[in-house]
């Protein structure tokens, strides 16, 4: 998608879809496991599928116990009754985040914007025995020596579960933000990977979806919470739903997600910082984001400090995570910010990342454990 081709927008909340009575917490005398006698103990009756998402010391469904694992969600029957102890996570880089206004005390602090700029092109961490680019299109017909505008780079390495062989369903693909190229989805597809594409607005790509029976478009955008969001330019209220809502609504929930694509113009940051402290973000193999920093060229410059910095934390966040950096390229069809120093930027860029949790055979059986199917 074109950088800069963004839309104007109020927002409003909205009830939430999937209604959950309020947790009551209980005592629960179990054996004792991990020194523990007595634990407090969430138990509530699930009416639906269960949405929330946390680390658990252990869990218990009727006569079944699961010990140290970490609780996506229980593939139970419902209604039924789950009892479970949360463990407190570890203190993030995220929760060090300030709010506008709020000053910084965490360390990791940047001294000049240019200096994003520059950790974005460090060498990448990953690496990948079989890297391919998939998609993109021509500008204006012509045709660039370098990456092609849309273009997305995926791993294949054995362990990131692709390719997928004969089995569409044993990989999953979502696509956030379409507008009018849909090349990437389609490479995706045809290397035999369920495709699943999501935009606010109508752009389904019609021959796409004629063209293959393991595609899926949904005109709903992604958000960091469910909400009807108004655009100002098109007078028309959008749905938009988080990353969890939108897996639940799609019965996607107890799959591994092998490629998320986020080009979302811009609200991939209030995504991102929510995700990013969820136990969902473990069963993603492959990110594919492109990021955009516009507002550095519409804030005072007193301000152009702070809002770098909140996009750098995020994507240190991701790497605290697991997640290692594959690739990194300047979007050329984006403005340019000048910073202090007379250097010039691309404000939009391409990021992709492997989850090297991924590389851990360990840590697949634990997921396998909770339900998620592997090779």
């Amino acid at each position: 998608m074109i950088c800069g081709v963004g839309m104007m927008f109020l927002s409003y909340s909205a009830p939430p879809a999937h209604s959950q009575q309020e947790a009551r917490p209980t005592a629960f005398n179990s054996k004792e496991r991990h020194g523990i006698r007595r634990v407090p103990v969430i138990e509530e009756e699930v009416t639906g599928e269960l949405r929330r998402t946390g680390i658990v010391d252990f869990f218990t469904l009727g006569s079944q116990v699961w010990e140290g694992q970490q609780l996506l969600i229980p593939l139970a029957p419902h209604p039924a009754t789950l009892n479970y102890v949360h463990r407190q996570l570890s203190p993030h880089i995220l929760d060090s985040v300030p709010d506008e206004g709020q000053e910084r005390t965490k360390v990791g602090t940047l001294q000049e914007v240019g200096e994003f700029f520059h950790f974005l092109k460090t060498p990448p961490e990953a690496v990948c025995q079989k890297l391919v680019i998939l998609g993109g299109c021509s500008i204006l017909s012509s045709i660039p020596s370098d990456i092609t505008e849309g273009s997305k780079m995926v791993c294949l390495d054995p362990m990131l579960e692709l390719p997928p062989g004969n089995d569409s369903t044993s990989c999953l693909t979502l696509s956030f933000g379409i507008f009018l190229d849909a090349s990437f989805d389609e490479a995706m597809s045809d290397m035999n990977c369920e495709v699943h594409m999501f935009d606010m607005l109508n752009f389904s790509p019609t021959k796409l979806l004629n063209k293959s029976s393991h595609v899926q478009f949904h005109q709903v955008g992604l958000a960091k919470e469910r909400q009807q969001q108004y655009y100002l330019n098109i007078k028309r209220e959008i749905p938009v739903d988080s990353l969890v809502g939108i897996l639940l609504n799609n019965s996607l929930i107890a799959r591994p997600i092998h490629v998320l694509k986020v080009d979302i113009e811009g609200n991939e940051w209030s995504v991102f910082k929510e995700l990013i402290k969820e136990p969902i973000l473990d069963i993603i193999g492959q990110l594919a984001i492109e990021i955009h920093s516009e507002g550095l060229l519409d804030l005072p410059v007193t301000d152009h400090l702070a809002y770098i910095q909140r996009h750098y934390d995020i994507l240190r966040g991701l790497e605290d995570r697991g997640f290692k950096k594959l690739a990194y390229w300047d979007n050329n069809l984006s403005k340019k910010f000048t910073d202090t120093s007379g250097t010039s930027h691309f404000i939009c860029g391409e990021i992709h990342y492997v989850n090297s949790k991924w590389y851990n055979s360990t840590f697949k059986k634990n997921l396998k454990n909770l339900g998620l199917k592997f090779k």
